[in-house]
């Protein structure tokens, strides 16, 4: 996904993905209809769900149906797997970070299966791929950043990382059956677990007279979610042309951090005076979400109403969340509301006069239309979504498009622009209105020959109602009086979008540019102007290159670029300053092998075996991630005294991965 033009680039160590200048918690996942809060363990390192387990997936990034809640930044479904209904299957695989093991077989042969995955890390026991640089990377211990090339002017370490522990786990089971009168039934379960601590040696002043006036303290920092979540599905088909969906679906989701020397920031008036406070950071969230759905489609056989679909949903939410702070003793905020939501949509054609037709029936236009409204009982919010999208000629080698969309966000992710292990979640409610993003977008597509598309899209985004966490913007002094996030933040968005996507037996590429712009306003801040999202990159290309060498292997290049981000210590001084651009080579080799048993005639199963090898971050080039205030030590004038610098922080260097896997398939 990270290959379309619509997906912003992100850094190595992050979680989520930023669509069409959304962050990263508008972005909606879902697995099985139930809605997974966490999507990665190791940092955004490693992918939260095990590839064995995952069937198929579907991505709406523009305009997405009306069945769907569809918050501003996307929604991916993503469905697991059903077991096999007539073979019993193996599979195993060993990475750098996790051992993964799984079966599936029959229930009741042709109409119920069994299947389950499970995964679980290596980190503790095997250092191959530097699973300490790792952990002291995305915990925020000693990232690598332009200072530590300066060993003349700053001759001790501030921080030294200590011990470490880094383990995670995920879990996919599945059942399956169908009866006697066609319906079938799925229950599908999920759990993720991820754990990362360390401990670090710091330089901290003493509290008592001496020559150096600094001591080593010994610091925790630690990290832990848990996501589970369980979804129960029917179909039942009422009539030859109705298929009815009913479901039922939980998520549970826990999470805590606790970082005992967090650097607290507040402006002084020159940069020397940069008021910096080692002090204890700890937050703690817990989010519940129970969902019960009803889906009815009706499919036709008129020449212009193709399919009609009605149903309704009923949320229920449970959300809690503790800070210790500098700024916040004690701060805790819950929120108990219930969502109602009912929807309908329909996909309608007009085909084209009987004496143009060539083969079938030619299509002129296509028009998909959908529209949700829902009740959010903690403020009383009724809102509409209207969903529209033509398409002309769709058909046709060269076609059109356009669309509109307003879609509501009612749960937010706080997150830092230095920390990606803090997952807190907050819900809209009385005086903190939901978050609306007005959508319109056109393209233009063309298809000359099989395995080739040529698109370009352009969009603009308006957004109310965003939130973000007061850290983020450490010029504010003093803190917010109530809660410590933002929550009337406008923003605006607008971009340029171009794919090609060229395909040949053993051959295949992608190309994708885009051209965009993300801004944010709020009336507290920069006097109430305008200014860059830190998010934000005006230029962005990614470049994908597969080539089969011979039968089984492949070589797979990625390349990305991308403009700076905007400086975040200069948001609201005049002059927009930026980091440096952003670019990446990625390299893998995959070879399958298939080995065919001498009973393959008689229907036994092919064992096939897999082996990946990667290279992220091939030429170890120092990304900019952010810029900050750092503590350093300065030793000059014979006296000892931690001094604020400005520096860059940078993004994973050079890090390999490899993957060994086995399995059965038909």
């Amino acid at each position: 996904l990270q290959m379309l033009p619509a997906v912003m680039h992100g850094t190595a160590l992050s979680e989520g993905l930023m669509i069409r200048g959304s962050r990263s918690d508008a972005h909606q996942l879902l697995l099985d209809g139930a809605v997974i809060y966490n999507h990665s363990h190791l940092f955004g390192l490693v992918d939260s769900f095990s590839s064995e387990a995952i069937r198929t997936s579907r991505f709406y990034y523009d305009v997405a149906p009306a069945r769907y809640q569809a918050p501003p930044g996307g929604t991916h479904d993503i469905i697991t797997r059903s077991g096999s209904l007539y073979d019993y299957r193996l599979h195993a695989a060993i990475s750098s970070s996790a051992l993964t093991a799984g079966a599936e077989g029959p229930l009741v042969k042709g109409r119920a299966s069994w299947l389950f995955s499970g995964r679980t890390s290596l980190l503790n026991y095997m250092d191959w791929a530097g699973t300490g640089r790792l952990v002291s990377w995305g915990l925020d211990i000693d990232r690598e950043n332009s200072l530590t090339e300066d060993q003349e002017t700053f001759l001790d370490r501030i921080v030294t990382p200590g011990p470490f522990k880094a383990r995670f786990h995920d879990l996919h089971g599945k059942l399956f059956w169908e009866d006697t009168r066609n319906n079938r039934w799925s229950v599908s379960g999920y759990s993720g677990f991820n754990h990362t601590r360390q401990e670090a040696d710091r330089l901290v002043l003493s509290g008592r007279p001496s020559n150096r006036f600094f001591e080593t303290g010994s610091f925790d920092t630690s990290n832990r979610w848990g996501n589970n979540s369980l979804a129960l599905n029917m179909y039942h088909s009422p009539g030859p042309d109705l298929l009815l969906k009913t479901s039922v679906s939980g998520s549970l989701y826990h999470t805590r951090f606790l970082k005992e020397d967090f650097v607290f920031q507040r402006p002084g008036a020159v940069a020397q005076n940069h008021l910096m406070q080692v002090h204890p950071f700890d937050h703690e969230s817990i989010l519940t979400h129970g969902q019960a759905a009803v889906d009815l489609l009706w499919t036709t056989e008129s020449s212009w109403l193709h399919t009609l679909r009605f149903g309704s949903a009923l949320n229920r939410y449970d959300s809690d969340y503790n800070e210790n702070s500098l700024n916040r003793s004690r701060f805790e905020y819950s929120s108990r509301p219930y969502m109602a939501e009912v929807y309908g949509e329909s996909r309608l054609s007009l085909n084209g006069p009987h004496h143009i037709r060539t083969t079938g029936d030619m299509k002129l236009a296509e028009l998909e239309a959908g529209l949700r409204v829902s009740h959010y009982s903690e403020g009383g919010y009724n809102r509409a979504s209207p969903r529209l999208h033509l398409s002309l000629l769709p058909d046709n080698r060269f076609s059109v498009g356009a669309g509109y969309s307003r879609t509501w966000q009612y749960l937010f992710q706080l997150s830092f622009y230095n920390l990606v292990t803090s997952d807190i979640w907050i819900m809209a409610g009385e005086g903190q209105p939901p978050a609306s993003a007005d959508q319109w977008s056109a393209g233009l597509y063309y298809r000359p020959g099989r395995g080739v598309l040529i698109q370009v899209e352009t969009w603009l985004k308006k957004q109310k109602n965003l939130r973000f966490h007061e850290i983020n913007i450490q010029s504010v002094q003093p803190p917010q009086t109530d809660a410590p996030w933002f929550s009337d933040n406008d923003g605006r968005a607008h971009g340029l979008e171009a794919l090609f996507y060229y395909r040949t037996g053993a051959f295949a590429f992608t190309q994708s540019y885009t051209r965009s712009k993300t801004e944010l306003r709020n009336e507290r801040l920069n006097e109430g102007a305008w200014f860059p999202a830190y998010w934000d990159r005006r230029h962005q290309s990614a470049s994908m290159l597969t080539v089969e060498l011979f039968d089984g292997l492949k070589w797979h290049m990625n390349w990305l670029y991308a403009t700076g981000s905007p400086d975040r210590l200069s948001l609201f001084l005049a002059g927009e300053e930026r980091l440096g651009d952003y670019h990446r080579l990625d390299l893998s080799l995959q070879y399958i092998k298939t080995f065919r048993p001498a009973s393959a005639l008689s229907g036994s199963a092919n064992h096939v075996l897999e082996l990946q090898l990667g290279i992220y971050n091939l030429t170890n080039r120092k990304n900019p991630w952010y810029r900050d205030w750092l503590l350093t030590l300065d030793q000059r004038d014979h006296r000892n005294r931690l001094t604020p610098v400005r520096a860059d922080v940078y993004d994973l260097g050079f890090h390999p991965s490899f993957t060994i896997r086995y399995y059965r398939a038909p």
